[in-house]
């Protein structure tokens, strides 16, 4: 197993999209290898911070993004790279 495939699996590992090989190989390498220890434990902290930073939006907001976009219309103009937007 080459180190750049290794460093995939650990990813695919660390969200749980690992098949059953690919994590008996990583919980393999993981406990006997320290570096990929540290590499595992990295990418589970990165994804960590990613998760906890994801913000649900607030249900309005998402409305009114929602009707302004129902609320315009383009149009092509016929005319290369020219469009004209218009609020209905």
């Amino acid at each position: 197993m080459n180190k750049i495939s290794t460093l995939e699996e650990i990813l695919l590992f660390t969200y749980g999209e690992a098949d059953e090989t690919q994590k008996e190989n990583i919980i393999h390498e993981i406990e006997s290898k320290n570096s990929f220890l540290e590499e595992y434990t990295r990418l589970k902290n990165t994804k960590k911070i990613m998760d906890d930073s994801m913000v649900n939006p607030p249900d309005l907001l998402v409305k009114n993004i929602m009707a302004y976009s129902k609320a315009l219309a383009v149009m092509d103009m016929k005319v290369p790279g020219l469009n004209m937007m218009i609020q209905n």
